[in-house]
């Protein structure tokens, strides 16, 4: 079963995750991000078609139609004739190009003209996307539609070109529908696990930090293994381990383990079981930060979004206390961060009030 996130959520998410999620670009966000989504879309999708532009346009398969001397391809025998210089062998021919005028290009450039005629965007983004689209003039001219983006068909090879339109899609929502049903860039970017995975990570880290880094310290941490013995030249052969969250107390550490996956457990012999690669993940990397940092107590959790049920299973084992929990991503969003705050902090109390009855 898929995992269910509305629009505004998924655009809240990506408002915490972007100065990870793609580095090089935004890196202080401003309650004025969340307030005008239209402008923070912009401002993103003006960085994104910058660096296709630095790699250069994608090229399709397409036909180019030119007058010349010679032939090449096919003659478009009844409109040369009809040339004035035909008897001095100048020609109409069709011939197959590499084109960078496909559906995707059109899309990117058609949003750029939208956002440079809309006067409601911040003044300074629109002149940026004035100059992005001039940039654009090879792509030809097409009205957005959702049936426009119905009919992108992206292949491995246009991979890089699925964040971009993502954000096409979420501005053309905003701008036009602002009903966020049927958008289906946004949907097949949700059912990318890969790219949700990362997106999952750094919105829960950079969320925590800006909520709480006050009071922990909160941060990815990667440390090589205790101990470790080997040649110089072969320890690079030695995979290191990282968090992709850890929250630093005075007195205790938890270890979060975001996972965005369809399936928390895993079935045997008719029940079921948290996934033991996850549980055995988080596991060692209790254990490894127990011993760099004896003096703390170290609990660890695996943090999944909902899927059809909520989940907080609590458990301790060789001495560490360990969570379970899931998150709904489909309530609204101040709940989402009610939730989350109150996994953390009601953890991370309950590691420091033990010690302080120890």
């Amino acid at each position: 079963m898929a995992v269910q996130i509305p629009v505004l959520n998924f655009f809240h998410m990506f408002v915490y995750a972007w100065g990870e999620f793609r580095p090089g670009s935004l890196k202080t966000l401003q309650a004025s991000d969340i307030e005008a989504p239209v402008d923070f879309l912009a401002s993103m999708l003006c960085e994104a078609t910058q660096e296709i532009l630095r790699e250069s346009l994608a090229k399709k398969h397409g036909f180019r139609t030119e007058r010349m001397h010679g032939v090449r391809g096919k003659i478009d025998v009844t409109r040369s004739t009809l040339l004035p210089d035909f008897r001095a062998g100048m020609l109409i021919c069709h011939y197959p190009s590499m084109e960078v005028d496909g559906i995707e290009n059109q899309i990117i450039k058609a949003t750029f003209k939208a956002l440079v005629s809309n006067r409601s965007i911040d003044q300074g983004i629109r002149e940026q996307a004035a100059k992005i689209f001039k940039m654009l003039k090879v792509v030809a001219d097409v009205p957005l539609s959702k049936r426009r983006f119905a009919a992108i068909n992206l292949d491995r090879s246009m991979r890089r070109y699925r964040f971009p339109l993502a954000l096409c899609e979420l501005l053309f929502d905003q701008m036009y529908v602002s009903d966020g049903k049927g958008l289906r860039w946004f949907s097949d970017y949700i059912n990318d696990e890969l790219a949700m995975r990362r997106l999952f990570e750094a919105f829960v880290r950079n969320f925590l930090k800006a909520k709480l880094g006050s009071r922990y310290s909160i941060a990815s941490k990667r440390f090589a293994p205790v101990g470790l013995e080997v040649l110089p030249r072969l320890r690079s052969l030695i995979p290191s381990m990282q968090t992709d969250v850890s929250v630093f107390g005075d007195h205790c550490v938890l270890i979060i383990d975001t996972k965005f996956s369809g399936s928390i457990f895993q079935k045997r012999f008719g029940s079921k079981r948290i996934r033991s690669d996850h549980f055995y993940q988080i596991q060692a990397y209790v254990s490894h930060q127990s011993t760099l940092s004896s003096d703390l107590s170290v609990s660890g959790m695996l943090l999944y979004p909902r899927i059809d049920e909520d989940l907080r299973l609590d458990f301790s084992t060789l001495g560490h206390h360990f969570s379970v929990c899931t998150i709904n991503l489909n309530k609204k969003w101040n709940e989402i961060e009610g939730e989350l705050l109150l996994l953390v902090n009601g953890r991370m109390n309950r590691s420091q009030a033990n010690i302080i009855c120890e």
